[in-house]
C-alpha cells in the first residue's frame, strides 16, 4: 500500500494543505503526477516520477489485452462475487479455494473493509506507517497505538523503555508491513512467526500488509499466508498495484479465514471492483514471465542503488527491499535546494516529514527504469558538485 507523505512540488513544499481540521495528516499519497504537471508547466508524459513506487515495466502486455477484451463487458454490472480472479488468486497462492480470498478496490478498500468486519478493540501499528492505517483505524472509531519501528528484529521490546509501552491485547489488531514501507526493511517469515503466533493465540489479530510482496523472488520464504492458512486471527493484504501497474484501475485482495471472508462479502458493496479491474488482476496474477523480467530488472537497480546512493557521504541508505529506497540527508538544509534542482528537471521523489519518526532530510525514491535512475544519480552528482553535505 502506498505510503502517506508530504506533498512536493517544485518549491518542496511540506504537505500541500492536506491536513484534518484537527490538525492530523490526512491520507495523502504520491504518483500526484496531475498536481506536478499543473505547478511545473509540464504535460504529465513529461513527468518523471520517483514518489510513487510502480513497477515501470508494466502494465505487462498481458494485462492490456485483457482489458480490451473485457470492454464489452462494461456494459453489464460487474461480478459481486469475483469468482473468476478470486479462484486465479487462490491456484497462483496455493490456496485451499476462493473462499479464501476477497478482493477490494485498491488495498486501501480491503484493508478499510477488514477493519468493519472485525471491529477491533484498538489498533496497533509500528512507524514510521502508511497514514492511512491510523485514518482507516479512526472512520472505523478504533483508538489507535503507535510504537516506533525497533532498529533490529520485528517487535520493539528491547531497551529500558520497552516496560512502558503497551502490549497488544486480545481484541486489539495488530498491523504490520512487509516489505515495509518506507525504510524497505525485510523480515523472514521465521523471524515474523516467533511474534505474530503467539500474538494470534493471544487473541490478537494481525494483519500483514504485503503490498510489496510481489516484488520479492524470495517471496515465498517470507510472506504470512502460510500463517493466515494456519490460524484464524491472521490475515495477509496484497495489492496489484503496484506491482502491474494499474494504479488508475485499482485492485488489492486480501486473504483470510473463510469464515472473516464470508462476513465482509455479506456487509459489503459487491460492486466496488469494476468489471476490467477484475479481468486486468486475473490476467495479471496469470503472467509468471512479466513476475521474472521485473525481479532480474529489480535486482540490477537494487545493485546500482548500492553501489551509487550507498557511497555517499553524508547520506545515509536505508538497503532497499523491495522496487524504492529511503535516503537520509544529513544537512537538512540542502535538500529544499536538491529537490528544486530535480524538479526544474520534471523529477520528482517523496519527502518524508509526513511519517512520524522521520523528518525533513528523509526521501523516499521509487526505482525506475535505468536510464531514469541514472538520471536522477547525475542530476544529484551535478548538484552536489563541491560541497559537502
Amino acid at each position: 500500500m502506498e505510503q502517506g507523505a508530504a506533498g512536493m512540488g517544485t518549491g518542496g513544499a511540506s504537505h500541500g494543505g492536506r491536513w484534518t481540521s484537527g490538525g492530523a495528516p490526512m491520507a495523502v499519497h504520491g504518483g500526484r503526477v496531475y498536481e506536478y504537471a499543473r505547478e511545473s508547466g509540464r504535460r504529465v508524459e513529461d513527468i518523471v516520477d520517483f514518489s510513487a513506487n510502480i513497477n515501470p515495466l508494466g502494465p505487462p502486455a498481458s494485462v492490456r489485452e485483457a482489458i480490451l477484451r473485457a470492454m464489452d463487458g462494461i456494459r453489464h454490472y460487474p461480478d459481486p462475487e469475483q469468482q473468476l480472479v478470486r479462484q486465479v488468486l487462490a491456484e497462483t497462492f496455493g490456496l485451499p479455494g476462493p473462499e479464501w480470498v476477497f478482493c477490494g478496490n485498491g488495498a486501501a478498500e480491503v484493508l478499510d473493509l477488514f477493519l468493519g468486519a472485525l471491529r477491533p478493540r484498538r489498533v496497533f501499528i509500528l512507524e514510521p506507517a502508511f497514514s492511512e492505517y491510523e485514518a482507516a483505524a479512526r472512520r472505523r472509531g478504533a483508538p489507535v497505538v503507535r510504537l516506533p519501528l525497533p532498529d533490529a528484529g520485528v517487535w520493539p521490546r528491547a531497551g529500558a523503555a520497552a516496560a512502558a509501552l503497551p502490549e497488544p491485547a486480545p481484541g486489539d489488531l495488530v498491523i504490520l508491513n512487509h516489505p515495509h514501507n518506507p525504510t524497505g526493511r525485510l523480515w523472514t517469515r521465521a523471524a515474523l512467526a516467533k511474534v505474530v503466533v503467539p500474538m494470534a493465540e493471544a487473541g490478537v489479530f494481525v494483519l500483514a500488509d504485503e503490498s510489496f510482496m510481489d516484488f520479492r523472488w524470495d517471496e515465498r520464504d517470507r510472506t504470512l499466508l502460510p500463517l493466515a492458512l494456519a490460524h484464524e486471527r491472521v490475515a495477509v493484504i496484497r495489492s496489484a498495484t503496484k506491482m502491474y501497474s494499474i494504479p488508475g484501475l485499482r485492485f488489492g485482495f486480501g486473504v483470510a479465514n473463510p469464515a472473516w471472508v464470508w462476513r465482509i462479502q455479506r456487509d459489503r458493496d459487491g460492486w466496488s471492483v469494476n468489471h476490467l479491474a477484475q479481468a486486468a488482476a486475473a490476467a495479471a496474477y496469470r503472467d509468471e514471465a512479466f513476475r521474472e523480467e521485473t525481479w532480474r530488472w529489480l535486482q540490477e537497480e537494487q545493485a546500482f542503488v548500492a553501489r551509487t546512493w550507498g557511497r555517499v557521504p553524508g547520506v545515509h541508505l536505508h538497503a532497499p527491499g523491495a522496487n524504492f529506497f529511503l535516503l537520509r540527508l544529513e544537512a537538512p538544509a540542502d535538500v529544499e535546494d536538491l529537490l528544486a534542482v530535480w524538479a526544474a528537471e520534471g523529477m520528482y521523489v517523496r519527502r518524508c516529514d509526513s511519517f512520524r519518526g522521520l523528518d525533513g532530510r528523509h526521501l523516499r525514491v521509487a526505482i525506475r527504469r535505468p536510464e531514469e535512475n541514472r538520471r536522477l544519480w547525475q542530476g544529484f552528482v551535478r548538484w552536489m558538485g563541491g560541497r559537502r553535505l
